[in-house]
């Protein structure tokens, strides 16, 4: 399979992307790591006049903590979310989950915004986004809106995006002290399988003997 013919937009700052997607509208999509994008192109399930590719915007591939809030660029691959320090130690149902999308070639390329914009049932990183209570920024070229992940998803394959926003980054709170977390996956194959059932989980508690907060 080859991909359909489309013209290629390459914008360098977060305002020209959204400059562009306003002016395009419905012909366009935008370009991340392009894991399921570009395969949904080949099989002809979506074909975009254009795409504009985000892989120039430098501050959608910035991680870090400012006022206990984790702020995860929405095109920060997997591979980075899995080996992040600073994820590892307050998210590990996020590290998890993201450790196991896919192979390591995969996880190299495909994006966290990514992996929530396909909107699929079986996507790893969703479910531990969900239990720690993640937003989502949305942007567009006059406006910007912050939406729970819970609230962003409308069913298999459907969100709450509009054709010429951009989701930027995710907002997450740092977990109080005495919390865990973790994520499990079930397939039939140990590596490189879709889901039959993905799972996250998130505990809080007072103290260290208990009782649970949350």
């Amino acid at each position: 399979m080859i991909l359909p013919r489309f013209e290629y937009h390459e914008p360098e700052t977060l305002e020209e992307a959204c400059e562009m997607l306003a002016e395009f509208k419905d012909e366009a999509s935008p370009l991340a790591g392009g894991t399921d994008l570009l395969v949904n192109m080949k099989k002809g399930v979506v074909s975009p006049k254009r795409l504009v590719s985000l892989a120039r915007v430098k501050e959608l591939k910035s991680v870090g903590i400012k006022k206990g809030i984790m702020r995860i660029g929405s095109c920060v691959t997997a591979a980075d979310v899995a080996e992040s320090t600073e994820i590892k130690h307050d998210f590990m149902a996020l590290r998890m989950g993201a450790a196991h999308l896919g192979s390591p070639l995969i996880r190299n390329l495909a994006t966290v915004g990514g992996n929530i914009l396909s909107a699929r049932p079986a996507a790893d990183v969703p479910p531990s986004l969900i239990v720690y209570g993640a937003k989502v920024v949305l942007k567009k070229h006059v406006a910007e809106r912050t939406l729970a992940l819970e609230d962003f998803f409308k069913g298999p394959g459907q969100h709450a995006a509009e054709p010429d926003e951009i989701l930027t980054k995710i907002l997450l709170e740092t977990p109080p002290p005495y919390s865990g977390s973790g994520y499990v996956k079930l397939g039939k194959r140990k590596a490189l399988e879709i889901s039959i059932v993905n799972v996250a989980a998130f505990i809080s508690l007072e103290s260290p003997d208990g009782p649970i907060r949350k």
